[in-house]
């Protein structure tokens, strides 16, 4: 059975007891910010700039938790 949403399969592997950790990628899939690479604020291999701006002001955006917003990321199920 395929869940309907990506939504649903999150939600269904949680309930399998899996976990996963959402790692910030580049926006072109040239790397993940991961290990060696998880201090770069932009990607090695084509510079994309790794967080998200404001589209006014140019300056990043944060979370609540005062964390920089990733442009994209991956979830890897463990």
């Amino acid at each position: 059975m395929l869940a309907e949403s990506y939504y649903k399969a999150k939600k269904i592997i949680k309930v399998l007891g899996l976990s996963y950790n959402k790692i910030d990628a580049c926006t072109n899939n040239c790397v993940l910010f991961w290990k060696e690479d998880v201090a770069l604020d932009a990607c090695k291999w084509c510079h994309a700039y790794r967080w998200k701006n404001e589209k006014n002001s140019g300056e990043e955006i944060r979370r609540l938790n005062g964390k920089k917003e990733p442009q994209k990321y991956c979830d890897i199920f463990h």
